[in-house]
């Protein structure tokens, strides 16, 4: 992660970075124009719930910004 995190800067790409209760030394190479979003459980599943739920919520919001519309379920 941390490796993808500075390929993406070199790029001058922002990062969103999902992590658990310990982002590592990942937290210290984000800048301002990046997002962490941690989920401060041990158990890896219930971390690995929580992202999914937070990426389905970001696709949601690009799909009303992109397109304007919102899923009617």
């Amino acid at each position: 992660a941390l490796a993808a995190a500075r390929s993406a800067h070199g790029n001058e790409m922002a990062v969103i970075a999902f992590v658990g209760r310990h982002a590592g030394g990942l937290q210290g190479e984000l800048g301002d124009t990046d997002t962490l979003l941690a989920v401060p459980h041990e158990r890896a599943a219930r971390v690995l719930e929580f992202h999914l739920i937070m990426l389905h919520c970001l696709c949601d919001a690009i799909d009303l910004q992109l397109l304007g519309e919102q899923d009617s379920a």
